[in-house]
């Protein structure tokens, strides 16, 4: 699970905890101290976080101009595969 905002004071469930604790879930931020609370600007990041580390990206749907079109772009350019719900991209 990857966080859009810094880990500070979350509260972590406890059925997370239980997983995380488990070596089932891991926790990640990019994110040291701030934002404490999500934004638009934090989730953007954190989305590249997410397909930067991934081996393949599925994209449900993409907004022309919006946001996963820039990250669509972004696994492009990193040459990460990419896939929507009828098989791979082009786009």
């Amino acid at each position: 699970m990857c966080l859009a905002r810094a880990f500070g004071k979350i509260r972590i469930p406890v059925d997370w905890r239980t997983a995380v604790n488990s070596d089932r879930l891991l926790l990640l931020s990019p994110f040291e101290n701030r934002p404490r609370r999500p934004d638009t600007e934090s989730a953007r990041r954190r989305n590249e976080l997410v397909a930067a580390l991934a081996n393949e990206v599925l994209i449900i749907h993409v907004t022309p101009g919006g946001q996963i079109e820039e990250i669509s772009k972004l696994v492009d350019r990193w040459g990460v595969p990419k896939s929507n719900l009828r098989g791979s991209c082009d786009n």
